[in-house]
């Protein structure tokens, strides 16, 4: 699983029985996850962490995992064909590949943005930025310019009652 929030999705899918691995450039985020999957006896023998990139971590493990999931991680990458590239070559032929991305829309970055980052303040300044943003159509051709077949797209929207999806 290539994920931001290596922590929490990692952990996660481990508590569902599933074999995980976590990877993420920032030594320091691999360190707290490690510490915090330690924490519970369930899960730390079912989860391996790296420190590195995507890229790096594909010329190691080609064609390797049954599944990825790249959560909240493609608006923060500069360059989006070599990561989904990477992300691609990593999952076993016939394994499933798994996006979430924020949509680049005006909701996105009242919510997100202003919000978020400049309102509320529980992220820092800077943390997103619109034109780091894809739309799905953007998504899906850039899955499509790696030979991977799209299945389902789906959007979700914030409701008074939760978490809707579409």
């Amino acid at each position: 699983m290539v994920d931001k929030y290596t922590l929490s999705s990692v952990q996660a899918l481990a508590k569902l029985g599933a074999e995980t691995t976590g990877i993420d450039p920032s030594q320091n985020l691999i360190k707290v996850a490690k510490i915090h999957a330690e924490k519970n006896s369930k899960i730390s023998n079912s989860i391996t962490y790296f420190s590195e990139t995507i890229e790096e971590h594909t010329k190691k493990y080609p064609g390797y995992y049954d599944v990825i999931v790249a959560s909240k991680v493609l608006e923060h990458v500069n360059n989006k064909g070599l990561f989904v590239q990477s992300f691609a070559a990593t999952v076993k032929p016939g394994g499933s590949l798994f996006i979430t991305t924020p949509n680049r829309t005006f909701i996105l970055w009242f919510v997100l943005i202003l919000l978020t980052e400049y309102i509320s303040q529980d992220l820092p300044r800077g943390t997103h930025q619109m034109n780091m943003m894809y739309t799905p159509e953007e998504t899906r051709y850039l899955l499509k310019k790696n030979d991977c077949s799209i299945i389902r797209t789906r959007g979700i929207a914030f409701t008074q009652c939760g978490i809707t999806s579409s």
